[in-house]
Order: structure tokens, then sequence, then C-alpha cells
């Protein structure tokens, strides 16, 4: 039956549950997200991570990449509309010799049905970190 304040895509793409973090206590501490370009790492510690699936959330990208050294910060990025993975995000280490690492291990990494894609991020190697 139509209802005139509904609209298809509210049924096609539902929003997502909020994502739940847990606390310290909880589960140790959580991921470092990133808000904006100041949280990057210093030059050649920024990870540009393609193929992410749709349900991986920022927690489960910084235990994937934590053993690797020491994470500044994790973002998946999402559409602004719909609250959906856009499936690429960014990983950023406070050393070189860990992003170096996390690319050699975890580039073809498979995650569900996909295998991750891992590179540095595009950055300028003149830049200072903030």
């Amino acid at each position: 039956m139509y209802n005139p304040q509904s609209t298809m895509y509210e049924h096609a793409y539902p929003m997502p549950a909020q994502a739940h973090f847990p606390s310290e206590a909880e589960d140790g501490p959580g991921p470092p997200i990133q808000t904006s370009n100041a949280d990057c790492g210093p030059f050649g510690c920024n990870l540009f991570v393609f193929h992410i699936p749709n349900d991986v959330s920022n927690l489960v990208l910084y235990r994937l990449f934590a053993p690797f050294g020491n994470v500044i910060s994790v973002r998946i990025m999402i559409e602004h509309g719909t609250g959906r993975s856009r499936g690429f995000g960014f990983v950023s280490f406070d050393a070189r010799a860990a992003a170096e690492s996390a690319i050699a291990h975890m580039n073809g990494f498979q995650l569900g049905h996909k295998r991750l894609k891992v590179q540095h991020k595009n950055e300028k190697p003149g830049r200072l970190p903030a």
C-alpha cells in the first residue's frame, strides 16, 4: 500500500543502526577516529584502504591494523545522505615502518567477499604534522 510519507529509498537503503564502540572497561580502548586532516600521521605513515566491505566498522578496521604498530587514526568514509559506507577509508600510524608492514601484510587480505587494497595515501612530501 502506498504511503505518501515514505520513499522507495527508505526501504531500499535503511539507515544503519548506531555503532557501539566498547568502553575501555568492556574491551580496551576504542579506535582513534579521524575527524580532520590534522589527525593524520607523519609523511609516509598514512594509508588508503580500498574495498572495505559495507558491514565493517571503524573498530574492526582498527583491530585489523593495530598489530602492525601504533594506530593514530582510523576512518571509513560514509555517504552523507544514507550513512552507508563508501567502501574505502584511511588508517594512520605514528611510524613509517608500521605503515610499510601493514601494506605488506594487509594488501590483498580477504575480508568477507572482498580483498583489501592497501597503499600509501597520496600526500605531499613537505607536509608537516600539525
